[in-house]
C-alpha cells in the first residue's frame, strides 16, 4: 500500500466515530472466535444489566411522575372553595 493511500484510510477512519468505538470494542473482546470467548459472554452479560437499570429508570421516573401528579390533585381537591367568588370556583 502506498503513502497516499495509508493516509487516505487514516484519516477515513479517524473520521467515523462508530468505527473507533467498533475498533475498540472488538479489540477489548477479542476480534476472533467471539462468541466462543468468555469476555463476550460477560461484554453481553453487562449490556442486559445495563438495560435493564435503564428501564428500571424510567419505570420508576414515570411512577415518580405519576405521583406528584396524585399529590397535586389532592391539593385542588381538598381546597376549600366556598370562600372564592363564583368564577374562581368554576375554574
Amino acid at each position: 500500500m502506498g503513502q497516499k493511500v495509508a493516509k487516505r484510510k487514516a484519516k477515513a477512519q479517524a473520521n467515523d466515530p462508530v468505527g473507533d468505538v467498533l475498533s475498540k470494542e472488538l479489540a477489548i473482546l477479542g476480534a476472533s472466535k467471539m462468541k466462543d470467548s468468555e469476555t463476550f459472554s460477560k461484554y453481553v452479560e453487562v449490556q442486559a444489566k445495563k438495560v435493564q437499570v435503564s428501564n428500571e429508570a424510567v419505570i420508576l421516573r414515570n411512577r415518580h411522575q405519576r405521583l406528584k401528579e396524585l399529590k397535586y390533585e389532592d391539593k385542588i381537591l381538598s381546597m376549600d372553595i366556598s370562600g372564592m367568588c363564583p368564577e374562581d370556583q368554576a375554574r
